[in-house]
């Protein structure tokens, strides 16, 4: 097995960081947009960068999985187990400690949290993993030219028209995220593309950066007057945003460029395997009010002049302790649970394997 990257280990790292920082924001219980006009607010509305984070999830995915022509039933069992996990054990949790009442449709619910968007990001990524052979099989099948051009028409229809627009031209998020799976695929099969220079990404980045400050800056000053702009200020900071595409593809383009080192770093590479599960808690129905109302009373410091500090303090705390909570669960998992259900996991892989090695020759 290849050695994983630790600068696109480092760059997973980031994205949940960035994810985590706009939680700080959505999730405090207070629209920013009823704030009056001031650094505070700008800063704030600059935070929601959990798009950013959520586009370099899957530029990664896209990156490594196109190699890939086949569905890991381990890998499969294991995400199923990770969602199920915080989800059901969560609920458990508040139920007993009586911040919940006890509803069937509820357990229901958390104990298949990928078939009823518990996580709306776990269950589009768990349904882009299933047919990431089929969508490999398709992308393959391209030229460069093709491949091209498909990922132009699509970032045209779906980003750069609804960016115009505001409309969405009946984009949604499984459609994004195979839009921007073969965004990664294509950096991954061709590294000659623009982004894969590092001075192109760099001037991109820049570009993508300030036309954001920018758009948020205008529609605060023209809100003052208008009330509508007042309440779309970061609107360019939506998944559907040309402006946040361009910056994801800058990042990603900077940390997969022809300078890349790629030496192997094993806390890095460690502390990345955990990342998913930082999402898992953070972002959990009952734990965004506990965390970012409750414990860390987000909304207190929003016209605070600590605020930059109280945010910066808050998501390393949050993504600190929620990396040790998963790194337990990860432990525990792997040297009792896994080391039952794994063999069996293999053998199950076997059958499955010589099936479709039968069915080929038949075929």
């Amino acid at each position: 097995m290849d050695k994983k990257n630790s600068k696109i280990e480092m760059l997973r790292i980031i994205a949940i960081i960035l994810i985590v920082l706009s939680h700080y924001v959505v999730h405090s219980g207070t629209d920013v947009h009823n704030m009056p006009v001031s650094i505070n607010r700008f800063i704030l509305e600059l935070g929601v960068l959990g798009n950013i984070g959520t586009m370099l999830f899957v530029f990664i995915t896209g990156y490594f999985l196109i190699k890939s022509s086949q569905v890991k039933l381990k890998k499969i069992i294991h995400f199923w187990v990770q969602v199920f996990f915080y989800s059901f054990f969560i609920y458990v949790l508040v139920v007993i400690l009586n911040r919940e009442p006890f509803n069937i449709i509820d357990l229901l619910v958390n104990s298949f949290p990928i078939t009823f968007k518990r996580y709306w990001f776990a269950t589009v990524y768990f349904i882009i993993y299933l047919f990431h052979p089929y969508i490999n099989k398709f992308i393959n099948s391209l030229s460069r030219k093709e491949h091209s051009n498909f990922i132009v028409i699509s970032v045209f229809i779906f980003f750069i028209l609804s960016t115009l627009t505001t409309m969405d031209f009946y984009g949604n998020e499984l459609i994004y995220f195979i839009v921007f799976y073969s965004i990664g695929a294509y950096m991954s099969k061709y590294k000659d593309n623009f982004f894969y220079n590092k001075n192109n990404s760099k001037k991109m980045l820049l570009f993508s950066i300030s036309t954001i400050v920018f758009s948020i800056i205008l529609f605060d000053v023209i809100g003052i007057k208008i009330a509508y702009f007042d309440k779309h200020s970061n609107y360019l900071l939506n998944l559907y945003s040309i402006a946040v595409l361009l910056l994801s593809l800058s990042v990603f383009g900077i940390f997969t460029s022809e300078n890349l080192n790629t030496n192997t770093n094993k806390k890095i590479n460690y502390i990345s395997s955990l990342v998913f599960g930082v999402y898992l808690i953070s972002d959990n129905k009952y734990m965004r009010k506990i965390i970012w109302v409750e414990l860390l009373n987000n909304q207190s410091f929003f016209s605070s002049n600590y605020l930059i500090i109280h945010m910066i303090f808050s998501v390393i705390l949050v993504f600190v302790v929620c990396l040790l909570l998963e790194a337990i669960r990860k432990f525990m998992f792997s040297n009792l649970f896994y080391k039952w259900l794994d063999p069996k996991i293999d053998k199950m892989q076997q059958i499955i394997d010589i099936k479709m090695k039968k069915q080929k020759k038949v075929l």
